[in-house]
C-alpha cells in the first residue's frame, strides 16, 4: 500500500532528523528559541488530534503523532540542555499562531468535528513556520536549513499525500 510506504517514510525521516537535529542543540551547534519550540508543540497537539478526529485514520495521523512526540522531545532537550536557556520573543506571527491555537480549539469544540479545528491549525502551523523558515535562511549560522527543508518534504509525503491517496 502506497499510503502506508509514505506514512512510514514520512514518520521514520521526521524523527531521524528530530535525532540530528537535537545532537546539534546538545553540541551547541544550533540556537533554537525554546518559545518558539513550545509553540510548535502547542500546534502539534492540537493538529494531531484534530486530524485523527477528522481521518478516523492512524496511518494518515502517523506523521503528525511522530512530529509532534518529537517536537516535545526537542522541547525537553532544549529546558533541560543549559539551565541558561535563551528564551526569546515571540514575533507577530507566532503570537498569531498560537491565537489560531485556540481559535483552533474552539472550534474542534463548538463544532464536534475535526474539520474545522484542522483547517484552522494548518493555517496556524504555516504562519508559525514562517519567521523560522525565514530566519534559518536569512542567518544560516544560528541553525542549519537542512532539517526545515526535509521536515516540511517529510510532512507533505508523510501527512498530506497519504490523506490525499486514502481519501
Amino acid at each position: 500500500n502506497v499510503s502506508f510506504v509514505l506514512s512510514v517514510i514520512g514518520s521514520l525521516t521526521t524523527a531521524v532528523v528530530f535525532v540530528f537535529y537535537n545532537i546539534d542543540q546538545l553540541r551547541g551547534r544550533n540556537q533554537p528559541n525554546p518559545l518558539s519550540w513550545g509553540l510548535w508543540f502547542f500546534i502539534n497537539i492540537i493538529n494531531v488530534f484534530t486530524h485523527h478526529d477528522l481521518s478516523r485514520d492512524w496511518i494518515v495521523t502517523a506523521t503528525i503523532l511522530t512530529d509532534c512526540l518529537c517536537c516535545a522531545l526537542t522541547v525537553s532537550v532544549l529546558m533541560t540542555r543549559n539551565r541558561r536557556v535563551k528564551l526569546s520573543g515571540l514575533g507577530k506571527a507566532e503570537l498569531l499562531a498560537g491565537t489560531l491555537g485556540f481559535f483552533a480549539l474552539a472550534a474542534w469544540w463548538v463544532y464536534r468535528s475535526g474539520l474545522y479545528g484542522n483547517l484552522i491549525i494548518q493555517v496556524a502551523y504555516t504562519i508559525a513556520f514562517l519567521p523560522t523558515y525565514f530566519g534559518v535562511w536569512k542567518n544560516p549560522e544560528r541553525q542549519k536549513a537542512w532539517p526545515w527543508i526535509v521536515w516540511g518534504a517529510a510532512f507533505f509525503s508523510g501527512g498530506v499525500l497519504v490523506a490525499l491517496l486514502r481519501a
